[in-house]
């Protein structure tokens, strides 16, 4: 989740155009390998993260 977590925070100050891959490693704190294991690109990226929120945003709705 720290890639997701510092994807977010980038694309939510920048946009998606301003992020590279190497500035989501530097915000997650990991090395460029570990980002590149799961990321090819930052495109895919905002998918698994707008994934995520979705599936967060419906779980707290079911718990309210």
């Amino acid at each position: 989740m720290q890639i997701a977590e510092a994807l977010q925070r980038l694309t939510t100050r920048a946009g998606l155009e301003g992020v590279s891959l190497r500035q989501v490693a530097a915000e997650a704190g990991m090395s460029m390998g570990s980002v590149q294991h799961y990321f090819t690109r930052v495109d895919p990226g905002i998918t698994r993260v707008d994934r995520s929120r979705t599936r967060r945003s419906c779980a707290k709705g079911r718990h309210a």
